[in-house]
């Protein structure tokens, strides 16, 4: 499949990344199956390293251990604890940022 015509897309995904330099962002990239978004995404981001979650149709804790072991490969810091479903928030400071689960929970190991 050729990759033309998302000028405009990589743009505003090129914007939203600066703008996330200053002030946390949150992007989410929504269509129909196999009309290039995963595409878009890593074409808009190259060369820069970026975690990409596919949120599929799997249980908040195999999603959580995904997501844990994205974070370790891609961003090379050791995580402390493991997450596991309950009601309510958990707010984890890593780094200069704070990360807000909701209906998780952070168990010390």
């Amino acid at each position: 499949m050729q990759f033309c015509n998302r000028n405009k897309e990589i743009e505003i995904l090129k914007n939203t990344r600066e703008k996330s330099l200053q002030t946390a962002r949150m992007t989410f990239v929504v269509g129909r199956r196999r009309i290039g978004k995963t595409r878009l995404l890593i074409k808009a981001h190259e060369p820069t390293a970026f975690l990409y979650f596919f949120i599929a149709r799997k249980s908040e804790s195999l999603l959580c251990n995904e997501f844990v072991e994205e974070i370790k490969q891609k961003l090379h810091v050791e995580i402390f604890g493991t997450l596991k479903q309950k009601a309510g928030v958990l707010t984890k400071k890593f780094k200069d940022y704070t990360i807000e689960y909701k209906g998780l929970s952070m168990e010390d190991m």
